[in-house]
């Protein structure tokens, strides 16, 4: 077979061109079709006539290359063909000798397909990038975990990365933990086990978790992905974070909003109580005068002997103490007389310390904590004797006669801040008289009812339920406000807050 048959039946497009002149002496069927022409149409042409003019430079210097033995093909070759279009091919060339006359000969292999398909590929991926970049606040990534599930690599990620962590792309494709480091320890754990779950299911993983931003900020984020499992073991994840911070916000607001609301509820109920058991203390110490009046006049009309005046003296003494529980009901409801006068609260503790001591007993150590500088404050003496006498029993029956109760004061400045976390107080300078115990304390489902009248978790005997009720009713009376802090096994704080007396 001559190299001509040979030449001709190749199915890739063959040039012979006279190494002198560069032009062609030989082209088979299928460099012709290729170029659109005849291959006779060929034979004659100089080389230049089959590539563009601007690209001639560079692809004769390729040639030379060639033609020196420093590459053996030149890829993406920009041909001219007939019809003036332009088509791209991989051109292997190399020296031989035909007859005596020094020639090169050139094998085109078409890849405009090729070239389509790649461009078509980056156009795609840039319209992806574009899209991606362009999420409002997402962060498109692309996980190469390895076959163990357990490596870190990113292999992509959006220009969303800079806003989202406040570093650079390229900083955590070098090292991811750029990225994962800035996870809050807490919700770490949660993230890797909805990792584990969503391997073993082959299912979509999910998960919120807060990071610490270079700036020292934290941000609450959302990540959804899905684990896809190549031949070769690896585990891709292709996801999207976004910002859920602005969200979370504004779900602490609704928790907090219906808790205030639930406080606020609490102590509009109890204003109506307050209403109500003062109107009933109010009627009922009425009658109670009528009875006690009458007792006293039957027993000084009857003598010492008389079979009567046991009977007598048990009426007076069981109205006494009908009269004793009135009068907490209408301290609850701020209907008590009372004699209020500027006075120092340090003072007043001091002098009751002695009864305290003796109220909660031995097995309870009590301290007293004085503020310094203690402001002024302007109540009946008395009924801060009450409030104090009803904490400590509230302290002694908590701590069940032996713990501590710290008795302390202080001076507080309350904003608007602070009311907005606590319904009930009100802005302004105050003292604060706080009695804390370390007991047993008290859940969720108690501390809503404990300065409701008669209502008691003590045992059948051991109290009325009123002394917090009164306490209650003490504090609003003299225009201040009291809050409580307690848990299970965490102790009780109660903090009465008395306005400080004007000059």
């Amino acid at each position: 077979m001559s190299f001509r048959q040979l030449f001709d039946g190749m199915g890739v497009g063959v040039l012979v061109a006279e190494r002198a002149t560069l032009r062609f002496i030989h082209a088979n069927p299928a460099i012709g079709r290729l170029l659109g022409y005849e291959p006779d149409e060929l034979v004659g042409r100089h080389l230049s006539e089959i590539h563009p003019t601007a690209d001639l430079p560079w692809v004769l210097a390729e040639f030379e290359a060639q033609s020196r033995g420093e590459k053996l093909t030149v890829t993406d070759i920009p041909c001219l063909r007939k019809d003036g279009s332009v088509i791209h091919a991989d051109i292997s060339s190399n020296g031989l000798v035909m007859g005596e006359v020094p020639c090169v000969i050139g094998v085109f292999t078409d890849v405009t397909g090729r070239r389509r398909a790649l461009a078509a590929l980056g156009e795609s991926e840039d319209r992806l990038r574009a899209l991606s970049d362009n999420l409002p606040g997402g962060l498109v990534y692309q996980v190469d975990s390895g076959p163990d599930g357990a490596t870190r690599r990113f292999t992509y990620l959006s220009a969303g990365v800079e806003a989202l962590h406040g570093i650079p792309a390229e900083a955590a494709l070098r090292d991811p933990m750029e990225i994962y480091g800035q996870l809050v320890e807490e919700d770490l754990a949660a993230v890797v086990e909805a990792e584990r779950e969503a391997i073993a299911k082959a299912g979509p993983f999910r998960a919120e978790a807060r990071v610490r931003l270079p700036d020292g900020g934290v941000a609450w984020r959302l990540f959804t992905s899905a684990p896809r499992r190549f031949p070769d073991g690896h585990l891709i994840w292709d996801g999207i974070e976004v910002d859920i911070t602005a969200s979370k916000q504004v779900e602490v607001e609704l928790r907090e909003k219906a808790r205030l609301e639930e406080r606020l509820r609490e102590a509009q109920k109890l204003e109506s109580i307050g209403r109500l058991a003062g109107g009933v203390a109010h009627d009922y110490n009425n009658m109670l005068g009528v009875i006690l009046g009458h007792v006293e006049l039957m027993l000084e009309t009857i003598g010492a002997s008389d079979p009567l005046r046991p009977d007598l003296e048990e009426v007076r003494d069981a109205a006494l103490r009908s009269a004793e529980l009135t009068r907490q009901l209408l301290a609850f409801a701020s209907r008590q007389a009372i004699q209020p006068r500027r006075l120092c609260v340090n003072e007043v503790v001091t002098g009751l310390l002695s009864t305290l001591l003796r109220l909660v007993g031995e097995g309870v150590d009590l301290e007293f904590v004085p503020g310094g500088a203690l402001w002024p404050a302007r109540l009946d003496p008395t009924q801060l004797g009450q409030i104090l006498t009803n904490l400590c029993v509230n302290a002694r029956d908590a701590v069940d006669g032996a713990g501590r109760v710290t008795v302390s004061t202080e001076n507080r400045v309350v904003d608007a801040a602070f009311c907005a976390r606590h319904p009930g107080a009100r802005e302004g300078e105050f003292v604060c008289l706080r009695v804390t115990d370390d007991g047993c304390g008290m859940d969720a489902g108690i501390l809503p009812h404990i300065f409701e009248p008669f209502f008691t978790t003590k045992p059948m005997g051991r109290g009325t339920g009123l002394g917090l009720a009164t306490v209650y009713g003490i504090v609003h009376q003299n225009q201040g406000f009291i809050l409580v802090e307690s848990a299970p096994g965490a102790g009780t704080s109660f903090s009465v807050y008395f306005p400080r007396a004007g000059s």
